[in-house]
């Protein structure tokens, strides 16, 4: 059977009868058709203008338009494809593909958009008729959707007339298209390379090194002398007419890999520092669509320097052993000087750390250290720890009991780091201690403290203290603050700053007055007392881990013992860190 398009619709012609008739009725709304063709389950595919694609079967009609991925209603062509089992079709504005079930794929990128019929050469090359011309691409490209690299042939090339829309060719089994176009009928042969590389001329006549023209010897080959630091190739290919064939070129013995251009883009190579020995400037020549071979190749030597021969080498080695054998002896006198200042240094260090050792101890006795501290006392529960920067730091917290009733609590800050933070940490333990033991209020304890700090303080150092005095019978704690960060107090089951009025450090100012404030504490709150090593510590991106963090850690287990509530903040700020390097004294006491 024979499908005609017509302005009505479809006929179909079997012998010279119209045996069947498809239009308005049967669910064609727009009957102006230009292309028609069958598929393999005999469903027929009808291409409109303006209406898109009807498939037509036993089951009605359907529509495939514009919303099901056709960019233009206007169906130009529509041409089955068996070897892929697909669809090639030509709209008014671009090529697509549509599968068996119908799904339709748009060509993205191909160059032109006024196209009007297309055919497969037997070398998988899509030849595509348009306004324009002949468009010529791998169908794999087509299929891939994506960068499209065609060869165009117009009428500069020799092609006599274009191709006109609503016009049909005729592709013959020898490969002969017979192209109905503007003027006439033209005739090509799609699978008869087009362009012959075996007549195409191509030469390297001449080299410029250091901008001097150079030219072949007698037989061809080029000489450039070893001082020449930049060589230029110049490379022509003569095709004698309008074709733009492939050009792919390489200087075998230096470049790793070839370049392809076409001819058109041709232009002279640089090469700079090139080493002296024998190369091959090798072009090989391809027509447009990377069909054929031809190859040209010349021979560049460059002249070798001095250190490029082996002679050379032997020489310079001989020298450099006699400099060695010298060189050795030196090393050895200096090396013999190296070790004995490194020994000693070693002993120097191990007397070094011998003493921080010792001063760590010390520093580590003079503060509470065993726990519980006050085990025949029930009332309340303390525990306290520090973790130094260095060997030795300048943090440091105390408790004593001034009286059968009276907890003295302290935690305090040197300014500084080291050996200078540690000693002057026990001059200011000391001193406070003393004054506490007096029996005087808070506030009075740091007026004395400052007083006798800041009379002989040459080393203009500091230390921010909070101390408070716990009245046990009654959970009274009366309190004053030089300059320290704020306690946490847990109250209710949940801890939070407490933030109290704050006093300059001590040793800062003479004549400071201390102002108390107080604290009442019940049954089951908890206070935690730290230095600002806990909120400043830092990760590796320099981030603090804060006070928020460090009231999320405490609130995590509000029911923990004050041991159990230290070493959650110190895990807690372990985890923050990761690793990173700690630059202050973690210090923190807890008591309930």
């Amino acid at each position: 059977s024979i499908l005609v398009v017509n302005s009505g619709g479809i006929c179909v012609i079997e012998g010279d009868t119209v045996t069947e008739r498809y239009s308005r009725d049967n669910g064609i709304e727009n009957p102006e058709s230009l292309t028609v063709t069958y598929a393999d389950n005999g469903d027929i595919l009808l291409g409109s203008d303006g209406g898109g694609i009807y498939v037509i079967n036993d089951h009605g009609t359907r529509c495939i338009s514009t919303s099901d991925g056709l960019s233009s209603g206007i169906i130009m062509r529509i041409k089955r494809d068996p070897q892929r089992n697909l669809f090639w079709i030509v709209t008014s504005n671009s090529i697509a593909y549509m599968t068996s079930d119908y799904q339709v794929t748009t060509v993205k990128k191909f160059p032109y958009s006024n196209n009007f019929d297309l055919y497969e050469n037997n070398r998988g090359e899509m030849w595509i008729l348009s306004s324009n011309g002949i468009y010529v691409t791998p169908v794999q490209e087509l299929l891939d959707n994506g960068e499209i690299d065609v060869v165009h042939y117009g009428m500069v090339n020799g092609l006599p007339c274009i191709s006109t829309g609503n016009s049909y060719s005729e592709l013959t089994e020898n490969g002969d298209l017979y192209i109905a176009g503007s003027t006439g009928v033209t005739k090509v042969n799609i699978d008869t390379p087009m362009e012959n590389v075996s007549s195409i001329k191509a030469a390297v006549p001449y080299l410029d090194v250091d901008g001097v023209r150079v030219y072949p010897d007698a037989a061809g080959n080029f000489l450039i002398p070893s001082r020449v630091q930049k060589l230029t190739v110049y490379s022509y290919v003569f095709t004698f007419s309008l074709t733009d064939p492939q050009v792919t070129y390489c200087l075998e013995g230096f470049d790793r890999e070839s370049v392809t251009v076409r001819r058109s883009e041709l232009v002279p190579v640089d090469y700079t520092n090139l080493p002296g020995g024998t190369y091959h400037f090798v072009m090989h020549l391809r027509d447009s669509l990377g069909h054929g071979d031809k190859t040209v190749s010349v021979k560049i030597v460059k002249e070798k320097s001095l250190f490029e021969h082996t002679w050379f080498y032997i020489v310079l080695g001989l020298a450099a052993a006699a400099l060695i054998g010298a060189a050795f002896r030196l090393y050895l006198r200096r090396k013999t000087r190296i070790l004995e200042r490194r020994h000693q240094e070693a002993v120097n260090k191990e007397r070094l750390e011998t003493e921080l050792k010792t001063a760590t101890r010390i520093q580590q006795s003079m503060l509470p250290h065993d726990f519980p501290p006050f085990p025949e006392r029930k009332e309340f529960d303390i525990y306290a720890s520090m973790t130094p920067a260095r060997d030795v730091g300048g943090d440091f917290y105390d408790f004593f009991m001034i009286d059968d009733d009276h907890l003295c609590l302290v935690m305090a800050d040197v300014s500084g780091k080291g050996i200078p933070a540690a000693l002057y940490m026990m001059v200011s333990k000391i001193i406070l201690q003393s004054c506490a033991r007096l029996g005087q209020s808070a506030a009075a304890i740091l007026n004395k403290t400052n007083e006798a700090m800041c009379s002989n303080n040459q080393v203009d150092m500091f230390v921010t203290v909070w101390l408070g005095i716990l009245e046990i019978s009654t959970g009274r704690i009366t309190a004053a603050n030089a300059g320290h960060e704020y306690p946490a107090l847990m109250r209710g089951g949940q801890f939070s700053l407490l933030k109290d009025k704050h006093g300059l450090v001590i040793g800062g100012m003479e004549g400071m007055r201390y102002h108390e404030y107080e604290i009442a504490l019940k049954p089951g709150d908890k206070l935690f007392f730290y230095t600002d090593g806990v909120p400043e510590a830092t990760d590796r991106d320099n981030n603090m881990f804060g006070t928020g963090r460090m009231i999320e850690s405490l609130n995590a287990n509000p029911a923990a013992t004050p041991r159990e509530t230290l070493k959650n903040v110190h895990s807690a700020v372990n985890s923050f860190v990761n690793e990173a390097e700690q630059f202050d004294d973690l210090t923190m006491l807890c008591i309930t």
